[in-house]
């Protein structure tokens, strides 16, 4: 399992990151690992981020040779005014 966390981002950067097809991955001390979609893939998942953000709920989403199952999706106001996302993708 791969989990991304955007925690700090506002919903246009979280978008954006997605729609590039690049998602950061693993804890800021250390080096960015980046993981480099498809661009059907990419819109994919940002439609998904769009239509159901802020509500716990799974996709299944298929492209070529490999699956994403996207599961617990978060969405919390900080205090100021941004957004926590988790999105936890399992590739099969």
């Amino acid at each position: 399992m791969i989990t991304i966390d955007a925690r700090g981002c506002d919903c246009p950067e979280a978008f954006r990151r997605l729609h590039n097809g690049m998602l950061a991955i693993g804890e800021a001390d250390d080096d960015l690992v980046f993981l480099t979609y498809s661009h059907s893939i990419s819109n994919l998942v940002r439609k998904f981020v769009e239509d159901f953000y802020g509500c716990q709920t799974m996709l299944e989403v298929t492209d070529g040779h490999f699956s994403i199952i996207i599961s617990s999706v978060f969405s919390k106001r900080d205090e100021e005014g941004g957004h926590d996302i988790l999105i936890a993708l399992n590739f099969n």
